[in-house]
């Protein structure tokens, strides 16, 4: 059984031909699990690429038809997960839209900073976006019930609700899993921004945040508490 994602109905509503849906947000929310949920429901001809697949890059990457065609085929779903490692990835995309007019696209991106900076601009009434959350208490309440839901609510504000996480009953597992998630994927977005390489820098800029909660802030001061720029501060956390 799966959990049944609210985005689930929008991408039925959004995918559509000459369109581009760009499904984004946070690593380990649930982008490609949720897609493959409507990808396998999809009747007509479909295919599923990966961004990150070097041949499958290269050919896309080269925005000629004669090299493009062959691989999309006559398929009418095309799914693009990972699009954020195609180089130059907004006039690649809108290369595919402008092009393939009776196909729906469909693209994921974990690196929602990157895939947003590179495509808002070229796909300019050409595409749809989507941010999806890690579950929300709703999700969350129809898959187990709310009596569940109600008692689950301290793991909840403890863990917090990425896919992962929830599904995980172990406690000990569930705090490796979201120790993982934070250093080795939300840092990772955090570092990638800009080209941020302070990992250190980064973390304490966050620990001092949590610390200010419900208080002014000055960016002047965590640069100089954590010994970053002001420009590194402003860019990263505002």
């Amino acid at each position: 059984m799966n959990f049944l994602r609210k985005q689930y109905k929008n991408i039925e509503i959004l995918s559509k031909p000459s369109r581009m849906l760009v499904i984004y947000g946070p690593r380990q929310a649930g982008k490609t699990t949720l897609l493959r949920q409507y990808y396998n429901n999809f009747a007509n001809e479909k295919i599923w690429l990966q961004g990150d697949d070097l041949q499958v890059k290269n050919i896309l990457e080269s925005r000629t038809i004669g090299k493009i065609s062959p691989l999309l085929g006559k398929n009418k779903l095309i799914v693009i997960d990972e699009a954020q490692y195609l180089k130059d990835s907004g006039m690649t995309l809108k290369f595919l839209v402008d092009t393939y007019v009776d196909v729906s696209f469909i693209v994921t991106g974990s690196s929602a900073f990157g895939l947003l900076h590179h495509t808002r601009e070229p796909l300019t009434g050409r595409a749809d976006y989507l941010y999806l959350y890690p579950f929300d208490i709703g999700e969350i309440d129809l898959y187990y019930g709310h009596v569940y839901t109600l008692g689950y609510m301290d793991d909840l504000l403890i863990y917090g609700s990425y896919p992962a996480i929830v599904k995980e009953t172990d406690k000990n597992l569930k705090e490796n899993l979201i120790r993982n998630i934070t250093e080795s994927y939300m840092y990772k977005d955090i570092l990638e921004y800009d080209g941020i390489r302070n990992f250190d820098g980064i973390r304490n800029i966050l620990k001092l945040l949590a610390t200010q909660i419900g208080h002014d802030i000055s960016i002047n001061e965590i640069a100089n508490k954590v010994n970053l720029s002001r420009h590194t501060v402003e860019s990263t956390c505002f």
